[in-house]
């Protein structure tokens, strides 16, 4: 009796973690967020977070000069990728996150939350937008 107890326990952690790794929901230091723009992906603080055309999956073309104005959204050593939200190592040894390979900015003239002023900046630039705008 107490082997199958701990075996549908068991097997009760697997299906929730299970459920869990399926959801569409980003992770905690990420959201989706409305702006005058659409849905975009934001920050926790609910910053809207861009992309940059110059860098390449999973590996970031934004040093020196481009970090006069873009701030690379950091991940702590303990975060961990989901789904389309991975994490790269930059250059500096520093961790930074990515959405569909592409990492991820902050525009440094955003002051407020929900603010795209990043956005015709540079056309090289642009608020990183969910997969599916109606599924998210």
């Amino acid at each position: 009796m107490r082997l199958q107890t701990l075996t549908c326990l068991s097997l009760l952690m697997m299906v929730a973690g299970s459920a869990v790794a399926d959801s569409t929901n980003p992770p905690a230091t990420l959201q989706f967020r409305e702006t005058k723009l659409g849905k975009v992906l934001a920050t926790r603080d609910q910053m809207t977070l861009y992309v940059f055309a110059d860098d390449q999956p999973g590996r970031t073309m934004c040093y020196k000069d481009c970090l006069e104005h873009w701030e690379p959204y950091h991940a702590e050593a303990n975060d961990q990728g989901f789904k389309h939200f991975s994490l790269l190592w930059r250059a500096d040894e520093t961790l930074q996150w990515a959405y569909k390979g592409q990492p991820l900015y902050t525009y440094k003239g955003d002051t407020r939350p929900g603010e795209v002023n990043g956005y015709k900046v540079d056309p090289k630039w642009s608020p990183a937008r969910p997969l599916d705008p109606k599924k998210n």
